[in-house]
């Protein structure tokens, strides 16, 4: 059997995929997945790097030396802009998912959030299931109108799917 991705002879049938694309594909969920839960941190830290980075010059020297290395300031520049441009698409595909998701799922993902910052790093059950779901249970019914409390593979497969559409959208950006 061949891998779908890159045709490459698969020794890994858990997914149909050989075992580099299927470590490449976890590691981009991951990634979705962390984009998802310090989207407010990673958006202001972005918002604040761009207004640093235009308020500075090609060259952020003081004149005096620095190391032996030769030194290359508008390459660094355009590298670091690269990578700031590359942070804003991020920031604007997340924007993307939370608009084409239900309220519902907004919630979720609201308070997701929260509970990565608080997050103590327990073994075994996740610690953010138990936050998420007493914390929806009391703001369903003033955000939604009606009293929901979603069960565990719900806000699992919630989180899921708003990796999956992430990358979707990722994707079209060409940030994937």
């Amino acid at each position: 059997m061949k891998c779908p991705i890159c045709g490459k002879e698969n020794k890994y049938p858990q997914d149909g995929t050989c075992k580099k694309c299927y470590e490449k594909r976890l590691e981009r969920r991951k990634k979705a997945e962390e984009w998802i839960l310090y989207y407010p941190q990673r958006k202001q830290s972005n918002i604040e790097a761009l207004a640093e980075f235009e308020a500075l010059g090609a060259a952020n020297s003081d004149g005096m030396p620095r190391g032996t290395d030769t030194s290359d300031p508008t390459s660094n520049k355009a590298t670091r802009l690269a990578e700031l441009q590359n942070d804003r698409l991020w920031c604007v595909a997340v924007e993307d998912m939370l608009r084409n998701v239900k309220d519902e799922i907004i919630l979720f993902v609201e308070l997701r959030q929260e509970a990565e910052l608080l997050e103590g790093g327990e073994v075994g059950r996740p610690a953010w299931y138990d936050y998420v779901e007493a914390k929806y249970s009391m703001q369903s019914e003033k955000r939604l109108g009606r009293y929901y409390l979603p069960g565990r593979d719900t806000m699992f497969r919630w989180l899921s799917d708003c990796k999956n559409s992430l990358l979707e959208i990722a994707s079209d950006y060409k940030i994937v």
